[in-house]
């Protein structure tokens, strides 16, 4: 006796779960850009998806859009606290973000910090002077 093969009828898609699975992916693009605030948005709307997976999917990410949120938060009680926090990020090697910060610190106090040395110098490095700072070094380790 031959099986008959009848083929699987497609359900029709859940409207709401489509939609959930458009805003999931619409959250995580703007994750990835860096949007936190928009991916948060779009991932809230997923949340009310039928799909317990894609849901639980969606409140971890909205955890991470919190996190970095509360990191681009931050608040400093003096020029002094937000260039010392400037330098840390430099010494971490987050360069950009230094420099962002430093950038944002020279248009709240133009004439103090314009004037000051070691501010100008971490924002604008001499590429010789670490040069020679290494040569001096190397002369120092030879001496010994």
């Amino acid at each position: 006796m031959a099986l008959k093969i009848t083929p699987k009828k497609q359900a029709t898609e859940d409207p709401r779960h489509t939609q959930a699975v458009q805003n999931y992916e619409s959250g995580l693009r703007a994750l990835q850009e860096h949007k936190f605030e928009k991916a948060k948005g779009h991932l809230q709307k997923a949340l009310i998806g039928p799909n317990k997976s894609l849901v639980d999917r969606a409140q971890v990410h909205i955890l991470t859009c919190d996190k970095h949120m509360e990191k681009l938060t931050l608040q400093f009680k003096t020029t002094e606290e937000h260039y010392d926090y400037a330098v840390s990020l430099i010494n971490v090697g987050d360069y950009v973000t230094a420099r962002e910060h430093l950038d944002k610190l020279l248009k709240q106090n133009p004439k103090n910090l314009a004037e000051d040395p070691r501010f100008t110098e971490l924002l604008y490095p001499d590429p010789g002077a670490a040069e020679s700072q290494s040569h001096e070094h190397e002369e120092e380790a030879s001496a010994y």
